[in-house]
């Protein structure tokens, strides 16, 4: 779906937001709002109007979030790392041009997205799972571009979608920093952690490393 560097906020896309990622906290579309520009008792009356007539979602009270009336209960771990990776997309979901939820159970990523003409991976790294992470980013990457090159599909994929896809790039969000330390993809852009409040903080991935070297 189109980011919101191309059209406005309203009522028909949050409710389209909720339906692309299956679920999405009150507190997430709260955010959401606040980061567009909206007062608080704006943004207030914009939930309720959703709770009270979404015809595509539902409000539940008791995980205090909206759900599609399509939405598939993933495994929880999956359920537990799209929720991450929702928290990033909204930090900067004003100047993205395009975003997507990714559906391959295969994939570390969760969402994909456009911004400033390069494509972008959202995946999230669990605590502790920083070596595993690394391995399973590097096959992802690896099945991609070897499906590229299978004979039946390069006759779909062109070269310069072989080289989007080489230039993809990964956001990944981490429950501490430290993990970042496991993983080594040339393709990270970004690495986040987020906060109690769910506040992200960003760190370039040459940043990392070079802090990384310096105190080993």
């Amino acid at each position: 779906m189109f980011g919101l560097i191309k059209e406005p906020l309203t009522y028909q896309y949050t409710e389209d937001l909720i339906c692309e990622y299956g679920f999405i906290r009150e507190s997430q579309l709260i955010r959401l709002y606040e980061n567009m520009g909206f007062s608080a008792p704006k943004i207030k009356a914009e939930v309720n109007s959703i709770r009270v007539h979404g015809e595509k979602v539902y409000f539940d009270k008791s995980s205090k979030g909206f759900f599609s009336y399509r939405y598939e209960e993933p495994s929880p771990s999956r359920r537990i790392a799209m929720d991450r990776c929702i928290w990033v997309l909204l930090d900067f979901i004003n100047r993205v041009e395009h975003h997507f939820s990714i559906s391959s159970n295969l994939s570390p990523s969760q969402i994909c997205l456009m911004l400033e003409d390069r494509s972008y991976e959202i995946a999230y790294c669990p605590a502790d799972a920083g070596p595993y992470f690394d391995n399973q980013l590097r096959a992802a990457r690896l099945e991609l571009l070897y499906r590229a090159e299978f004979s039946y599909f390069s006759r779909i994929v062109e070269k310069d979608d072989k080289a989007f896809l080489e230039a993809a790039r990964y956001i990944v969000v981490l429950e501490n920093i430290e993990s970042a330390r496991y993983i080594h993809s040339s393709q990270i852009a970004y690495f986040v952690t987020l906060d109690e409040e769910n506040v992200c903080t960003f760190y370039s991935a040459e940043e990392v490393y070079k802090a990384v070297n310096q105190n080993v």
